[in-house]
């Protein structure tokens, strides 16, 4: 914990092969201020890359199903995050940078298979992404700045 802020983490994994690689800063404490993140695998060989850096991150996911790739970059002030994955092979890509004076603010309720999803979130306009998807082999791609 950097300059007195607090970090919580939590991280479940039930199943074979799951991997998280989480990343709070960039080499020091105090980037990650109020991190909170959360995250429940269930299945096997899914994967979570993470990366934060900013002052107000908050996470939840909860990832149920096989082989499913998320790579997350929450680089942005007061950030927000829910994701939830029912499903196999599915990939999702979010990235949010600095700029929003509350905070973008991206909610994911994915339920199907082999579904893509990019995101992207930046600038000084706080913006919301809601993806509520129940389906197969779909492609989303959002790119917000203001």
């Amino acid at each position: 914990v950097g300059n007195g802020q607090s970090i919580t983490a939590t991280l479940q994994q039930i199943g074979d092969s799951n991997f998280a690689q989480i990343e709070c800063g960039t080499g020091t404490f105090n980037l990650c201020n109020k991190l909170n993140f959360n995250a429940i695998f269930t299945g096997n060989s899914n994967s979570l890359n993470y990366n934060g850096s900013a002052s107000d991150i908050t996470s939840s996911l909860s990832i149920t199903g096989n082989q499913n790739l998320l790579n997350m970059d929450i680089l942005g002030d007061k950030s927000s995050q829910v994701i939830a994955i029912t499903g196999d092979q599915n990939t999702l890509n979010v990235k949010q940078e600095v700029g929003a004076m509350n905070g973008h603010s991206l909610d994911i309720a994915l339920v199907g298979s082999g579904n893509s999803i990019t995101t992207y979130q930046g600038g000084p306009v706080d913006t919301l992404i809601n993806i509520n998807s129940v389906g197969n082999n779909g492609t989303f791609n959002f790119n917000v700045h203001y």
